[in-house]
C-alpha cells in the first residue's frame, strides 16, 4: 500500500516540474518585427478622413496562444523552449494597425476609435510547417469588411507560405515576418479598392439613376 502511495506521489511530482517547465518563464520570446511600408506604397494617404476599426482575430484554441506552432503531417506541436511575446491574435491585431494606419485609412483596434468600417479576421493557419523541402512559415486568413451597421462589404481569403532557410528558431521567426509581409500587403491593396469603391459619392456616380 506505502508502495503504491509512493509511487504515486513520484508520478505526480514528476508531472508538475514537468508542467512547471513546459508552462513556465523559461522560455524565450520572440516578438515579431512590423513590415516596412515603402514610401510609394502609401496608397490611401490622400483620404485621410476614412476610419477603419481592426478588430481582435478570431482563432482556434491552438493558435489563440504564445506558443510558436510547428505542425508535421496533421500534427501541431509547440517549439521547444521558444514562444511569441504575446498571443498570436495579439501579435496579428497590433502588427496590421501599424501597417494600415495612414495607408488605407486612420486605423485603430476595435473599439479603440469611432470607425465608418471594421475589419474582422479570422486566423486559418500561423505556424511552421515540416515537408520535405524543409521548413516553411504558414499563415491563412479570412477577412471580412463591414460597415458601420454591419453590413457586409467584402471578403477576402489570404494565405503565405515562406521557407524558412534554416531549422533554427531565428530563421523560423524570420520567415513568419515574411509571411505576414506579405498577407499584410495584399490585405492593405484590397482594403484599399474596398474603401474607394464604398465612399458614399463613388456609389452615387454608381447609382444609374442619377
Amino acid at each position: 500500500m506505502k508502495s503504491t502511495a509512493l509511487k504515486a506521489a513520484i508520478l505526480l511530482a514528476a508531472a508538475t516540474l514537468l508542467s512547471a517547465c513546459v508552462l513556465g518563464g523559461s522560455d524565450t520570446r520572440y516578438r515579431l518585427i512590423a513590415p516596412q511600408l515603402e514610401s510609394d506604397a502609401e496608397t490611401g494617404a490622400d483620404e485621410p478622413d476614412r476610419t477603419l476599426a481592426v478588430a481582435r482575430p478570431h482563432a482556434d484554441r491552438a493558435r489563440d496562444s504564445t506558443r510558436i506552432l510547428v505542425r508535421r503531417d496533421r500534427v501541431l506541436m509547440p517549439w521547444s523552449g521558444a514562444a511569441w511575446i504575446d498571443r498570436a491574435p495579439d501579435l496579428v491585431q497590433d502588427l496590421l494597425v501599424a501597417h494600415l494606419d495612414g495607408r488605407v485609412a486612420t486605423v485603430g483596434r476595435y473599439g479603440s476609435l469611432p470607425a465608418e468600417y471594421r475589419l474582422d479576421l479570422v486566423l486559418r493557419r500561423f505556424e511552421l510547417v515540416e515537408g520535405d523541402g524543409g521548413l516553411e512559415a504558414d499563415i491563412a486568413v479570412v477577412a471580412r469588411l463591414f460597415d458601420s451597421g454591419g453590413g457586409l462589404l467584402s471578403s477576402r481569403r489570404v494565405t503565405s507560405r515562406k521557407p524558412a532557410g534554416g531549422a533554427n528558431i531565428d530563421a523560423a521567426v524570420s520567415a513568419m515576418e515574411a509571411g505576414m509581409e506579405a498577407v499584410f500587403n495584399e490585405l492593405a491593396g484590397w482594403l484599399d479598392e474596398c474603401l474607394v469603391d464604398a465612399r458614399p459619392d463613388r456609389a452615387a456616380s454608381a447609382d444609374p439613376a442619377q
